[in-house]
């Protein structure tokens, strides 16, 4: 007689179980963005003299240059999160929101890649970040080389380096995320103010 395949119902329960978890596991991915400051009324520039600022480029560096989002576990190591994920590429982002804090901040007209407006660009900010991480719960650090250079005399006016840090608060993404708002507000804020100060 031929034998009858044993069957094991809590054997295909775990199975199912586990397929199940497998597909909940790859539909968990959660989308998170950098934010700018709120439009506020700028302060500073005489009225009627809106220099047109450009920003860029902005360098990020390689380890950050993915859709995942990293955290920082320990000294010298890392985490990539395959289900917490930037809703747009990180150099991108960080770009976008220093040039809508700059244009709150001071009233200036700001340009993201200027070069496709050069002949209307009278300063120019670049800088490459070293870092922009954090543990969840703990600190969000950001370390940015920075300059702003004058277009029309191609002058380096300020060249700086730019640390802080910010207590995240809650050990979750979206804490960390409004962390790194925050420092690149600051960051803005430090660059509004050297601006404020430039001969037009």
């Amino acid at each position: 007689m031929p034998k009858t395949p044993f069957f094991c119902p809590a054997a295909a329960l775990c199975l199912a179980l586990i397929m199940l978890s497998a597909c909940a596991s790859g539909g968990a991915e959660r989308f998170y963005v950098i934010e700018a400051l709120p439009a506020c009324t700028p302060t500073g520039l005489p009225a009627g003299d809106t220099p047109v600022l450009g920003v860029g480029p902005i360098e990020i560096p390689a380890y950050l240059d993915r859709p995942q989002i990293i955290t920082r576990v320990r000294a010298h190591e890392l985490m990539l999160n395959e289900h917490a994920l930037w809703a747009e590429p990180l150099e991108k982002a960080v770009a976008r929101v220093i040039a809508l804090n700059l244009g709150a901040l001071t009233g200036a007209v700001v340009e993201v890649d200027p070069w496709r407006l050069a002949s209307r660009v009278r300063y120019r900010l670049s800088a490459q970040l070293g870092r922009l991480d954090g543990a969840l719960g703990g600190d969000a650090v950001l370390d940015i080389r920075w300059s702003l250079r004058d277009e029309r005399s191609g002058e380096s006016l300020i060249t700086r380096e730019t640390h802080l840090s910010r207590a995240s608060g809650a050990a979750d993404f979206q804490a960390l995320a409004a962390a790194y708002s925050s420092l690149l507000a600051e960051f803005s804020r430090e660059v509004a103010g050297e601006l404020m100060q430039l001969p037009r």
